[in-house]
């Protein structure tokens, strides 16, 4: 009679068991972790669910040289290359636009490096729009500051900036917002960001971890099982974080960065060409007609380039706007209107033809995206009237602007 050999117990450790210290010392390693600086986040987020509030930079250009563009945009992180855009751009009399996304920060200016090497760009259009192409914010020749190695100057159509190279190091010229602004619903894209990306994650980790859980699983109930399933689930989820970490902290970041109150100032702007030195005027009838005491005054300088034109606007209802392009015969085309909060956002634009004739005025006609206004010979007092559908729609900027200061406060 045969003896059966006493069965021997299993004392190979299960590694994938949940226990209390397990637990500890995963969310221990997990925290720490999480502290480790990451340059380039993880991100997860559906092309399909685009947000019309995403932004964009927008720039038309051309250059006489052979180069590389930068611009940096200015945000709580300072210089760097993460938050930078750069395109190689060669000799061109034609200007080419180039629309780039922004990531989802707060932004309080940019900077840009026109050229790499000794050369000029030349600029006819930049700006900031969103989704939908609704312009945000508009730059012009006036709004940037220059080092000693990057001269801007006006053009006719936009300006130029050229660049004198010093010992290897690449000039430029920057634009300062005087605030932080944040594209619309950015919160909440971060938001979704963070949950997205952390759950799909979490998923690929939990996946990878049952395969290895299972090629190497010892019999066992399917109760202490789905315990062990459920463990690694948990572990997926901790470590998620960490491999999220850069969009989770920098997305708390933004959300702590103060942003401006709207502000009820309004600006109407013209950018505009003019071909003698002329005064123009805006009036404004608030009730009491047009006079002197409610208009504002720009001059125009003797100059063929692009001028812009800026003209301070009451904060009231305005029942009627005359322009005074000239004070004098001559002749004024206007490129661009746009109506311009005390932030500098673009609250509306305008089509040229906002505008029709009262007086002494021979031509008014629009020419592709420019009006052309000619005075009469000898003119002294030449008149336009501001149409009633811009006219109503700059008093609507203005009583939403009015109501949103009422509701929050300011």
């Amino acid at each position: 009679m045969s003896k059966t050999d006493p069965e021997i117990p299993d004392v190979t450790p299960d590694l994938f068991r949940p226990s209390v210290g397990r637990a500890w010392l995963t969310a221990v390693i997990a925290v720490a972790a999480f502290f480790i600086p990451q340059e380039i986040p993880l991100e997860w987020y559906p092309l399909n669910n685009p947000s019309s509030g995403l932004r964009y930079l927008e720039i038309t250009c051309a250059a006489n040289a052979t180069g590389n563009v930068r611009i940096y945009l200015q945000g709580i992180r300072g210089n760097n290359d993460l938050d930078a855009i750069g395109w190689p751009i060669g000799p061109s009399e034609m200007a080419f636009t180039y629309t780039f996304p922004l990531p989802d920060m707060p932004l309080n200016g940019l900077r840009v490096y026109p050229l790499d090497q000794p050369g000029e760009l030349r600029i006819t259009n930049f700006r900031l729009l969103n989704r939908r192409g609704v312009e945000l914010r508009r730059f012009t020749c006036g709004s940037f500051t220059t080092n000693a190695g990057v001269e801007v100057m006006p053009t006719k159509e936009g300006w130029r900036m050229t660049e004198f190279r010093r010992s290897g190091v690449w000039e430029w010229a920057s634009i300062d917002f005087g605030h932080y602004t944040a594209a619309e619903g950015m919160n909440t894209r971060n938001l979704q960001r963070c949950l997205l990306s952390t759950s799909y994650l979490a998923l690929m980790l939990w996946i990878l971890l049952l395969a290895v859980f299972f090629a190497f699983r010892r019999p066992e109930p399917w109760r202490k099982t789905t315990a062990s399933m459920a463990f690694l689930a948990l572990l997926g989820v901790l470590f998620s974080f960490v491999g999220n970490r850069g969009l989770i902290r920098n997305s708390v970041r933004y959300s702590l960065v103060e942003l401006p109150p709207r502000s009820t100032k309004l600006t109407l702007e013209m950018d505009v060409t003019v071909s003698r030195p002329a005064i123009a005027q805006l009036f404004w009838d608030t009730g009491e007609g047009f006079n002197e005491k409610d208009s504002c005054i720009s001059p125009l300088g003797d100059s063929p380039n692009e001028q812009t034109l800026r003209f301070p606007l009451p904060e009231k209802t305005i029942a009627a706007l005359r322009f005074d392009p000239l004070d004098r015969s001559g002749r004024l085309n206007v490129r661009r209107v746009r109506l311009i909060d005390g932030n500098g956002d673009v609250r509306c634009t305008f089509d040229p033809d906002a505008f029709e004739s009262v007086q002494q005025i021979a031509t008014l006609k629009k020419q592709e995206e420019t009006m052309v206004i000619e005075t009469t010979p000898n003119a002294g007092d030449p008149i336009l009237l501001v149409k009633p559908k811009p006219l109503a729609q700059l008093n609507q900027v203005r009583s939403s602007i009015s109501k949103q200061a009422t509701r929050t406060g300011k």
